[in-house]
């Protein structure tokens, strides 16, 4: 698979028989309306009500010229006459993928790096996108409180190497993802253009094989986002590349075995690529000379990975007891049963838009395929591709994050990685010998990329950005009570960074009728207050004392707000009842004491 020449040998052969060049021809036509179904979609979804299809209503957030311009450009070149003329451009551009070098590394660096820098993300709503970036700010005391779950590595780079960058560089919290999210973005358009070279892909296909895994939607999780996710979308590349290396037999072992190393003290998903790795390993000794030095000398490698699971495989594993029972069976699933609740109608429509965001090179080589199923014969580099990628895959699956698909889509990124790479593989196996559908490969290239370019300009503009959470939190589909309550909370946090406090309140009272907890209470009566509505403040507080009257901290700030409106009584009382639940705090006692003596009842 690795060689050129005979991938483009393969493909003449394909098209010296009738048949063959039928079969492939057929292909193309699947391959084709698939990328053409897409364009009036994209036109239909955003007048439909509801956010059924919330992958594809985009144009409805975007403005005119972000909506339209990208569209007509992917609509144009379903134009064989158009894309024919684009052939040229992106042939050059794949070949100097294809040679690598300094040319080849800035053809490859640059455009994503260009991309996330000058349209960073600031609605903040993807998965703990906020969260992340505020505890920046809190003390570092706090991080085993936030973070129990998180390995060292990602500590290190999220937390440790933010703090020391904000207080060196006097930056604010969110110039740490963004720096980190754009050097990450320059490795992952490098590390594709290696898996172009692994693949032996040339000329527009080559292009299109980069475009594929540099430019899907995974890319927008590099304009701010402050977690391991990116760092593992960057290694699962970089391991797709290493092992078709390993299996065209130009490679050692040893980057693959540093790449999973590296993440298995980055992000406790990284044992997923421990089967894959074996496979590799196997291949790689199996190349060796057929001593047992040199043997030993090729496996020496995996001591490294065997010797990260000995140290920071305990700590993984209590982490999985500890938190991924709820994001593989939470309360919802338990009581419908992991494969009713998998195989939801709801939830698949909700992974189909996922690929569609994610991954849409793998539906047209998912078209390809059907079309065409002879030309993907099986060989060692899609064997060891296909072990590395299934079991990242195979969790994605059953994965039910607590914030809905909607929002939770980072923990999606790395196996969608690994299934562009499977369908990169497809493509290249199927056509990329041939010149004959280079037209194609220029017309995917640009059906792929034009929506990621439309994502990042969306997340971009935060007013937008807020009212596409608005609606997708209004439906249809009705979302899981406690998806639209954890929606919520991010608009009124959001909202109340902004200085809006009457639209964070607002959203802090939709998210107490769905979980009125005291935190969700709090916030509430604190935006009320700092709207200047003390009373209906007050109202709140008393009603989280009488829902949770063990709740020291309510009935202190309770008193507070009671002291500033000038109830001193009441305000007594409520300190008192605190000070009853939790007498060690003295600065409680001595804001009981500033109210005075208490009057003669």
């Amino acid at each position: 698979m690795g060689d050129p020449n005979r991938q483009a040998h393969g493909a003449k052969d394909s098209r010296g028989s009738p048949a063959g060049g039928a079969r492939a021809s057929a292909s193309a036509l699947a391959c084709w309306l698939v990328l053409a179904a897409f364009v009036p979609a994209r036109v239909v979804a955003p007048v439909v009500p509801g956010m059924t299809w919330w992958s594809l209503d985009l144009h409805r957030f975007l403005t005119p010229a972000w909506a339209w311009i990208p569209w007509l450009f992917a609509a144009a070149a379903l134009i064989p006459a158009v894309s024919s003329r684009l052939v040229r451009p992106l042939s050059a551009y794949g070949e100097a993928l294809a040679r690598g070098g300094a040319a080849g590394f800035l053809t490859a660096t640059v455009p994503p790096v260009l991309a996330v820098v000058l349209l960073p993300d600031r609605t903040f709503f993807l998965g703990d996108f906020q969260l992340r970036q505020s505890t920046l700010g809190s003390p570092s005391a706090a991080v085993p409180f936030w973070y129990p779950y998180c390995l060292p590595l990602d500590l290190f780079l999220h937390d440790t190497l933010g703090r020391f960058l904000i207080h060196r560089f006097d930056l604010i919290d969110n110039d740490v993802g963004r720096l980190l999210g754009a050097i990450e973005a320059g490795l992952l358009g490098a590390l594709a253009a290696r898996f172009v070279r692994a693949l032996g892909a040339r000329g527009a296909f080559a292009a299109l094989v980069w475009a594929g895994i540099a430019f899907s939607g995974v890319l927008t999780l590099y304009t701010g986002y402050n977690k391991a996710f990116t760092e593992m979308v960057v290694i699962a590349v970089a391991a797709g590349a290493f092992t078709l290396e390993i299996a065209a037999g130009r490679a050692s072992l040893w980057p693959l075995a540093i790449a999973v190393t590296i993440a298995l003290f980055l992000h406790r998903s990284a044992v997923g690529l421990l089967p894959g790795f074996a496979v590799a390993a196997w291949l790689a000794g199996s190349d060796a000379a057929p001593t047992s030095r040199e043997r030993l000398r090729a496996l020496a490698p995996a001591l490294l990975p065997i010797a990260a699971l000995a140290i920071i495989g305990p700590r993984i594993a209590g982490i999985v007891r500890r938190t991924d029972a709820m994001h593989f069976a939470p309360a919802d699933v338990k009581q419908l049963g992991l494969l009713a609740a998998t195989l939801a109608p709801a939830r698949l429509i909700d992974l189909a838009n996922l690929l569609i965001l994610l991954s849409p090179i793998a539906i047209v080589a998912i078209a390809a395929m059907a079309a065409n199923p002879r030309a993907l014969k099986p060989d060692r580099g899609l064997v060891a591709l296909g072990t590395l990628a299934a079991p990242m895959l195979i969790a994605a699956l059953f994965l039910h994050p607590s914030q809905g698909l909607w929002r939770d889509w980072d923990t999606f990124a790395a196996p969608a990685a690994m299934l562009s790479m499977l369908a990169a593989w497809a493509l290249c196996r199927g056509f990329g010998g041939s010149t004959r559908f280079e037209w194609l490969a220029a017309a995917a290239l640009v059906g792929c990329t034009a929506p990621t370019i439309q994502w990042l300009a969306h997340s971009a503009d935060r007013d937008r950005g807020l009212r596409r959470v608005e609606a997708l939190i209004a439906g249809p589909p009705v979302r899981a009570v406690h998806e639209r309550a954890s929606a919520w909370e991010f608009l009124g946090l959001r909202r109340g960074d902004l200085g809006d406090a009457a639209g964070a309140a607002e959203a802090f009272a939709h998210e107490a009728e769905l979980e009125p907890s005291p935190q969700v209470l709090r916030h509430w009566a604190v935006m009320e207050a700092g709207r200047g509505d003390f009373e209906h403040a007050i109202e709140i507080y008393r009603g989280l004392v009488a829902r949770y009257p063990g709740d020291a901290q309510g009935w202190f700030e309770l008193a507070l707000l009671l002291a500033r409106s000038g109830d001193t009584v009441a305000a007594r009382d409520a300190a008192s009842q605190a000070l009853r639940l939790d007498p060690s705090r003295r600065d409680w006692r001595a804001f009981l004491e500033s109210l005075g003596p208490a009057a003669p009842r």
